[in-house]
């Protein structure tokens, strides 16, 4: 319940059943563990989620997002460049994270979302 992005697959050490189910999870999360998206996709998907939803800030005034990057693989790591960094509640945060999982099926990794100011 703690990682919920994690895959679980049944297997029976009497029986084998399930090995083959197990090895192609364990190949696909190796795969996008390592797995890098364009910029050009990246942001295209970036611009639907904030059509979708947009972040408030405390006050109530609209936190702009500017675009998303990924700055590293193993396990990804993407930065979202905003007016306002600070601004941005954990619940938002996870919210990028499950559309990126989702979205560029990322089952079974660690994904980490980072806002930085744009300078």
């Amino acid at each position: 319940g703690f990682i919920p992005y994690i895959p679980i697959v049944p297997i029976s050490a009497v029986t084998g059943s399930g090995i083959r189910k197990l090895i192609h999870e364990v190949t696909d999360t190796a795969y996008a563990y390592r797995h890098r998206i364009e910029t050009a996709k990246l942001n295209k998907f970036f611009g639907n989620l904030l059509k979708e939803h947009q972040p408030i800030s405390s006050n109530g005034k609209l936190i702009k997002l500017y675009y998303i990057v990924q700055t590293m693989t193993a396990p990804p790591v993407f930065v979202v460049f905003t007016n306002k960094a600070t601004n941005i509640k954990e619940n938002y945060a996870r919210f990028v994270i499950n559309r990126i999982r989702e979205v560029f099926r990322f089952k079974g990794v660690p994904i980490k979302v980072l806002f930085r100011g744009k300078s």
